[in-house]
This record gives C-alpha cells, structure tokens and sequence, in this order.
C-alpha cells in the first residue's frame, strides 16, 4: 500500500497530501510548520477522495463549541460531469492539418467523468481536490469512431484519475448507460471520416476544473464547429 505524508502550512488547517516516494514538488502557500505519515484511517479518506482534517503533531483536540446545524438532502438531479480542455487549439489544428472536416471548436472539447440519468443529490459526491489534470505527452492514446450513427471522431486517452473520479461518482448514486468507462476528446463529426492513415495527437493536454451540470437532451444542437 502506498504511504503518504501530511504537511501543514503556516495559515492552513488542511494538510498538504503527498505521496512517500514519488517526484517532489514545491509546496506554495506558507512555511512548513508540521510533517507527519498519514495513519492508516487517513490513508483510505485520501484513497476514497475524502479531505483530511487531522491535526498536525502536538495540537490538542480541542471540542468545537458550533453546534451542527441539521440539515436535509439536497433534491436530487440528473448529472453530467465534465473537464474542459483548456489547451484545445493545437489539437484542432492537429486534426486540420490532416484534412479533417466537421471538427469541433477548441471550446468545446471536453472529457465526459460522468453521466448520470438517475437523479442523485450531487452534495453526495465528494469534491475533488485537483483543480486540473495534466495527461502528458505520449502514452496510450487512439482514435475510435463512435456515436449513436458512429458518426463522432473521439481521441481517447487514459489518465487514471479521472477512471477513479468516475467510479467515485457511481459510490455516490450516480448511474452510467454503458458496461465501461473509457475516458475520451471527441474532436469532429463526421461519419465519413477514413482513420485508416490519421495520426494520433500526441501533445500534452490540459483539463480544466470540473463542471457539474443537469442533463441536457438538445446537447447536440450547441455544439459548434470550428
């Protein structure tokens, strides 16, 4: 199992959550007051996407003296999750430059996280603490048709957090009309379009934060070409 550190910054209650062994990065926001290992309840909150809020060595637990206001359930929704690209001009291009044609404007391509026609109360689902996610240049990545009409040029690509984002919303009552979850850019539409000598956007790409939206059946009539 994985080992993760927990580091308090001058100013946070939260902690800052790294991972025992991997690629250190500069931690912004205040000077180091505390570092510890997570215990072993903290290692599954971080694992199932739950923030930690434990205290860092030393502090007391003191008892809070807000009373907890009751609360009911959200109503329940229709929901669909999704990360914009943020950097969509060079695949457009990408694809343009290979003749493509019933491409998408760079501001609409996205990657789908979830779908959800079974209304569900979305203060269920955990929030997610990357604001962005960055799937490097290179890896696995194809092109596939698909659609109801197979009419829709999809690159699809592998990040793993977003696999585990996805399954995170089901936990949390959401459904999905298909047996898998394979995240994907859908680039154009065009049921002509020939894959047979079409090259693969290799490029870093960038999702944006998450948007939680209500289920539009018309989404196919605002989508724009480029």
């Amino acid at each position: 199992m994985s080992e993760y550190r927990l580091t308090w910054l001058q100013g946070r209650s939260t902690p800052v959550v790294t991972k025992v062994g991997a690629q250190r990065r500069k931690t912004a926001g205040g000077k180091v007051v505390a570092s510890r290992l997570a215990t072993e309840q903290e290692k599954k909150d971080i694992r199932a996407g739950r923030w930690v809020r434990s205290r860092p060595p030393g502090q007391p637990n003191k008892q809070s003296s807000i009373r907890p206001q009751l609360t009911k359930d959200a109503r329940p929704k229709t929901l669909y999750v999704y990360r914009p690209v943020i950097n969509g001009a060079p695949i457009i291009r990408h694809y343009k430059a290979q003749g493509i044609t019933g491409l998408l404007d760079a501001s609409d391509l996205h990657v789908t996280v979830a779908y959800s026609r079974q209304p569900l109360d979305w203060m269920k689902v955990s929030a997610t603490w990357q604001e962005k996610v960055e799937i490097p240049t290179g890896g696995p990545r194809t092109h596939e048709m698909l659609g109801t009409d197979s009419d829709a040029l999809v690159l699809l690509v592998s990040p793993f957090d977003l696999k585990w984002r996805h399954d995170q919303i089901l936990e949390a009552g959401a459904s999905w009309d298909w047996p898998d979850y394979q995240p994907h850019i859908t680039i154009a539409y065009d049921r002509n379009i020939d894959m047979t000598d079409l090259d693969v956007y290799q490029g870093k790409i960038t999702l944006g934060p998450e948007v939680f939206e209500e289920l539009d059946p018309d989404w196919r009539a605002e989508v724009t070409n480029g």
